[in-house]
């Protein structure tokens, strides 16, 4: 997996961009500051074409109470199917058992990091994943208004 590290926002050329549509994997966006991620939300429209549903190859992790209200959806046989133990963690396997007919079955209790994606926060850092279709549009947003605001930094 490659990650790239945006310095320069704000001064994204429309060749950089066509870079950025290469990208398969992690795009470092800021250091993590609540308001940042806030922001970034409120640019991310989602497309609702299920990718991430699909295809994303590690797996969603889960938290433990997540992965117990699976099992107790599911059972325990059925559970032990679609969700694997890597490191101590508890992920469920790609494709999602609960995408559709293109919906999420359980959106409403989808776990966390559905909530989350296409961001990621690691060690301080917001991450955009670029396997979402939407995610270059969010880069685009987001270079916009840096451009707007003059400063040339996500504030």
């Amino acid at each position: 997996m490659r990650l790239l590290k945006i310095r320069a926002i704000g001064e994204l050329k429309d060749g950089d961009f066509k870079k950025l549509s290469k990208v398969e994997g992690l795009v470092a966006l800021s250091s993590y500051n609540p308001n940042i991620v806030k922001y970034l939300w409120g640019k991310f429209t989602c497309q609702k074409c299920g990718y991430c549903c699909r295809n994303v190859t590690a797996g969603i992790w889960l938290q433990l109470d997540e992965h117990r209200w699976i099992k107790s959806k599911l059972g325990n046989k059925k559970t032990k199917e679609v969700t694997t133990l890597r490191g101590g963690k508890w992920y469920l396997n790609h494709p999602c058992i609960f995408h559709i007919e293109n919906k999420c079955s359980i959106y409403e209790d989808r776990p966390v990091m559905c909530h989350a994606y296409p961001l990621s926060i690691r060690e301080g850092t917001v991450y955009l994943w670029m396997y979402c279709p939407a995610s270059l549009e969010l880069i685009k947003a987001i270079d916009n208004d840096v451009k707007l605001n003059g400063k040339g930094v996500l504030e």
